[in-house]
């Protein structure tokens, strides 16, 4: 059974089609829009968008709103 995709977001959501788009905006919450900033920035760390420094300061902040909103 192939999928029907519109498009691909930072190469891991998949968009079904333009309103799909739409409704993840619209209905983004703190966890949702948490996962989204984790999928870009691990996009743009495999495209070579950071230096070495940046990489690890982007991940360490990553770890830590990660475990703030773990509730750790």
């Amino acid at each position: 059974m192939e999928e029907n995709v519109f498009g691909v977001l930072f190469e891991t959501i998949k968009l079904e089609n333009e309103s799909h788009l739409e409704a993840i905006i619209q209905s983004m919450d703190k966890n949702s829009a948490n996962y989204v900033i984790t999928q870009a920035v691990s996009y743009a760390f495999r495209r070579g968008a950071f230096s070495l420094g940046e990489s690890e300061v982007v991940s360490k902040a990553l770890r830590v709103l990660n475990r703030v909103d773990e509730g750790k």
